[in-house]
């Protein structure tokens, strides 16, 4: 097998680290601008007259998305390349969520393709997804894909391998020290704004005061839809 990783920056900055958070909050136009930048990233490595497909993962519940299912849904488009998505279909457990052991075994959750095969052709398949870290879900994505190709192309935003003091349960916080929730209600009342997953554990992890202010601030049209969301996604009411 070949399998060949990409990314747009290999070191974490103040700046990164802030757009970073933002395109996994789901903030419209930092999705469009890494997904311009990966699909730039991408065109170099492409060789003419191959044939590629992309896939990424994404959740199965109704009314959010992974961030990286947004990023690869526009890289898709900019690119003119056929996207197939495998689904994720763990129940979210706040308890265990953060765990190494059970964030790995969370991982193995990625069922058959959902969208389409890749038929017959061995096509080289591009990966997409907003940063590599482990290596663990890009382990369990080959060994998937395997019986339909060996070849491999892994894009993603930044690689976070070395960065060994780097943790998703900072990353959540790191976004509400430097822009407050007022913060998260101006990426939630954007027009094209999507919910991800990844917004919906932020808010869950609000005091109750903060999650009342959200809420209060919300846009009339987006407050059911996103309370539908987390109620989907994180099990409870918001």
């Amino acid at each position: 097998m070949k399998l060949v990783k990409y990314s747009l920056f290999q070191r974490l900055s103040e700046d990164i680290l802030l757009k970073y958070s933002l395109c996994k909050l789901g903030d419209p136009e930092t999705i469009y601008e890494f997904a311009l930048g990966i699909s730039n990233l991408i065109k170099e490595q492409l060789i003419k007259n191959e044939e590629y497909i992309l896939y990424t993962t994404d959740v199965t519940n109704r009314g959010s998305h992974k961030n990286s299912f947004l990023l690869a849904r526009e890289i898709a488009r900019a690119l003119s390349l056929e996207l197939i998505v495998g689904g994720y279909n763990f129940t979210y457990d706040k308890s265990n969520f953060y765990d190494n052991q059970k964030a790995s075994e969370r991982k193995n959750h990625i069922p058959k393709i959902k969208k389409a095969n890749l038929g017959p052709e061995r096509r080289t398949v591009i990966i997409i997804d907003d940063s590599f870290f482990t290596g663990k879900t890009l382990r369990v994505i080959t060994e998937e894909l395997k019986k339909y190709t060996d070849t491999f192309l892994f894009f993603s935003i930044i690689n976070l391998s070395k960065q060994i003091t780097f943790t998703e349960e900072a990353a959540n916080s790191y976004f509400i020290e430097k822009r407050g929730v007022e913060g998260l209600v101006k990426i939630l009342n954007k027009k094209e704004y999507i919910p991800t997953t990844y917004m919906l554990r932020v808010v869950e992890n609000l005091s109750p005061e903060e999650k009342y202010f959200v809420l209060s601030k919300f846009n009339l049209s987006k407050k059911e839809q996103f309370k539908k969301s987390y109620l989907n996604y994180i099990g409870k009411d918001l």
